[in-house]
């Protein structure tokens, strides 16, 4: 037996202002089967918690970006050690 859904959250990508929020709410209380649409009203807590994960996603990302580079070196260490190693079994070095 497969789960039911009770209901969906919906996040947008930027807080809007109030007063440009109706044609948003509209629609989505126009999707089938939705009864009720409540806003979320963006505090300072929200802010602060979007602001921490923010920051450890450009951490994460930073050192992903870091990682790729330390591989990328060591990818072209072994490339010149495979070209050194196969010259010198072949006598070309």
């Amino acid at each position: 037996m497969t789960d039911r859904h009770a209901g969906y959250v919906v996040v947008l990508a930027e807080d809007i202002r109030e007063d440009d929020a109706e044609s948003t709410l509209t629609a989505l209380r126009m999707v089938k089967g939705v009864v009720s649409v409540t806003p979320v009203i963006a505090d300072y807590e929200l802010v602060v918690a979007r602001r921490r994960q923010d920051d450890k996603w450009r951490g994460a990302a930073i050192a992903a970006d870091w990682l790729h580079g330390q591989f990328a070196e060591v990818a072209d260490t072994v490339g010149r050690l495979n070209v050194i190693f196969r010259d010198a079994v072949t006598g070309r070095g």
